[in-house]
């Protein structure tokens, strides 16, 4: 396994940090051993897979970081039940499923984070979402392995009942529609598009706030452009911090407060928060 000490690890805003511990395992069993040794150690855990969903704030994230990506990242496939570890990106996930004619993860083209991530926050798009899919989820629960059904498992606006870096998620079932494969590439395409149209390219985590409306209520409030440092709300998408070039977490940090502050005095609105902060 590897383990290493004051390793850097990036998320998507492009912003690079220390970790005081960082852990990449290869199976449930590395898995299990990096819960014991953070317990021996008394060491804080986060879970972290392609950093698309987290804002670090801190120059060394104290504790293990365990690193669930490429390292876990095989997959089957039978009927129309396809099942993956909790590393795969669920951007290769739209892809296997549109090779093997199986629809209902065409929104998920275009979206850079781990099926882990994604089943953890019920990651979705143009209406669509992943918990809708999910029949079972294997899980980690401190030093055991236990699968919640489907029956177990609430999913709500961006959010499950699996509960942050105690829970870890190694694989999820998800089950799909046979489906012409035109049909399946034409919904992607269009998605694509949309995208295109309204998301900015610069390097950001997606969505800032859960909000149903959030870029409307950033755009009404008139932040768009807003800076602080090289973190800038976007033009393209209100909803959007993008990273104008060395921006930092702390740059970043501000420009939520600012925007938290003023949609709570001039709207009365508690904006709630989509992105994981680590600091």
């Amino acid at each position: 396994m590897y383990l290493k000490k004051h390793a850097l690890i990036e998320n998507s805003f492009g912003i690079k940090n220390r970790c005081e511990l960082l852990a990449k395992p290869i199976s449930i069993e590395e898995v299990i051993e990096c819960l014991r040794i953070a317990k021996n150690k008394n060491l804080r855990i986060n879970i972290f897979g392609k950093g698309t969903n987290t804002l670090i704030c801190k120059d060394e994230i104290d504790g293990l970081i365990i690193s669930i990506n490429n390292n876990l990242s095989n997959y089957s496939i039978q009927d129309n039940i396809m099942t993956f570890q909790a590393g795969m990106r669920l951007s290769e996930v739209s892809k296997i499923a549109l090779k093997n004619s199986l629809s209902g993860l065409e929104f998920a083209e275009g979206i850079p984070g781990t099926i882990g991530g994604a089943v953890f926050g019920n990651a979705g798009a143009f209406g669509e979402t992943i918990g809708k899919l999910v029949q079972n989820v294997k899980i980690i629960d401190i030093d055991k392995l236990i699968v919640k059904e489907k029956k177990d498992l609430k999913f709500s606006h961006r959010k499950s009942n699996i509960e942050p870096n105690k829970e870890i998620i190694i694989e999820a079932k998800l089950k799909l529609d046979k489906k012409d494969k035109k049909d399946i590439q034409e919904k992607i395409n269009l998605f694509k598009e949309r995208r295109k149209e309204t998301q900015p390219i610069e390097k950001s985590a997606g969505c800032i706030f859960k909000n149903n409306q959030a870029g409307k209520i950033i755009d009404e409030l008139g932040l768009k452009g807003t800076k602080v440092g090289n973190a800038e709300v976007s033009n393209k998408h209100a909803n959007f911090i993008i990273n104008k070039g060395n921006a930092t977490g702390y740059d970043v940090l501000e420009l939520i407060e600012i925007i938290k502050n003023k949609a709570k005095k001039e709207k009365n609105i508690d904006l709630d928060l989509e992105i994981n902060l680590l600091k």
